[in-house]
């Protein structure tokens, strides 16, 4: 069957009703879970990328600086919300199931995708943003190093 046309019915209030119409003249209508405010929260996904990346609860809690309990209770609710195990507990740190595989690749993208947007957004105030890292050659480095600073803060003064 080929899909001749699709549209989508979405608000914040109420299931997303995808309407597909087939060739065949068929019509199929799909819905997927409302949002809920609380779902819109990015910091279980980041908390649970962590881990992942990680591998332990503790690595991962001293590197976003909360405690191994709260990360533990957020991962937990993620888990629950999705209806899904993520993550084999064990005494020497965590293994991903396959759901947590899926999760951590699309969590990446997600992330990722989320700091390109606040870049892009941040661009068009139009003052120039971000780190600048320079590499010479010590004898060159010497001599341009510091009038490359302070031109730098002469035409940047927010940069300090």
């Amino acid at each position: 069957m080929a899909v001749r046309n699709s549209s989508i019915v979405n608000t914040l209030a109420m299931p997303v009703l995808r309407v597909l119409r087939l060739t065949a003249g068929e019509t199929v209508i799909m819905t997927t879970p409302a949002l809920k405010a609380s779902q819109l929260d990015l910091k279980p996904l980041y908390y649970f990328v962590r881990v992942a990346e990680s591998g332990s609860f503790s690595r991962a809690a001293a590197s976003v600086s909360v405690s191994q309990s709260i990360l533990s209770r957020v991962i937990r609710r993620l888990e629950e919300d999705l209806s899904v195990q993520l993550l084999h507990r064990t005494g020497r740190g965590v293994k991903l199931t396959d759901a947590g595989q899926r999760l951590l690749e699309d969590g990446r993208q997600i992330i990722s995708q989320l700091a390109d947007v606040r870049s892009n957004v941040a661009a068009l105030s139009g003052e120039a943003k971000g780190a600048v890292s320079l590499g010479m050659p010590p004898l060159l480095g010497s001599m341009l190093t510091i009038a490359l600073v302070e031109r730098l803060r002469t035409e940047h003064p927010a940069s300090g």
